[in-house]
């Protein structure tokens, strides 16, 4: 059709409550803006477009999130009302937010998202993150804040530089968040933090800037300190 050819399309702040099945028909589509608008679901056909590379469906009424996304790079669905993912195949994904849903959990497959660099879950219901993390190499950001997290997985070998992981209920932070190599800024404030990892090796390179406003530490947490050297 007339509209087979299109790259770009932006609908967003209208009062759209559906896409059609027809979107398939957009082959040449490559980025795509609903955000703003009364969606509930996104059709299926979604996934037949392959160039499709980047998708923002922020401010919405979205419950969940297509399965299948093969060729989309960045995907934003930012304040809608997810409450569960399923498995998720996304194997080009490079940045992906859901942040302000309804989130109890992250599906497994988020550690096979291989490429991933920027995941942002930050104001959700979380009270996990899936250990298989530690997979995703090329994660640089991570923003779980305003969450139900107790305690965060080992992350040894991750490449972070951002970790917010404030407004939770983390009582530990292991030695291996506090040590990362390019790690410049990690904000763990509003936790009732009771343990800071203390660094393995102590001039190992850590952190820029730490935070850690209202955690309720107190001098037993001062030798714990005195380890990142770089603070």
């Amino acid at each position: 059709g007339a509209l087979s050819s299109l790259a770009d399309l932006n609908a967003s702040r209208n009062a759209i409550r559906s896409l059609p099945a027809s979107f398939a028909d957009l082959a040449e589509l490559r980025w795509l803006n609903v955000s703003s608008n009364e969606l509930r679901e996104l059709p299926a056909s979604l996934c037949d477009l392959e160039f499709l590379e980047e998708l923002l469906v922020t401010k919405n009424h979205l419950s969940t999130l297509p399965d299948s996304l093969p060729c989309v790079r960045t995907l934003l669905a930012t304040t809608n009302e997810i409450q569960e993912l399923p498995p998720l195949h996304y194997p080009l994904i490079e940045e992906l937010c859901v942040a302000e849903n309804k989130l109890r959990a992250l599906p497994a497959s988020i550690g096979r998202m291989t490429l991933l660099q920027k995941l942002t879950v930050n104001e959700n219901q979380l009270e996990t993150i899936p250990e298989n993390i530690t997979n995703l190499h090329h994660l640089t950001q991570l923003d779980v804040k305003g969450n139900r997290l107790e305690s965060l997985p080992d992350m040894e070998g991750m490449g972070l530089s951002l970790l917010d992981a404030s407004l939770n209920r983390i009582t530990h932070v292991p030695p291996s968040i506090t040590t990362m190599p390019r790690m410049w800024y990690l904000q763990l404030a509003g936790n009732p933090i009771s343990q800071l990892g203390v660094p393995a090796v102590s001039n190992r390179p850590c952190c820029v800037d730490l935070f850690l406003g209202a955690c309720g530490l107190d001098d037993t947490a001062l030798p714990m300190l005195h380890h990142l050297a770089s603070l």
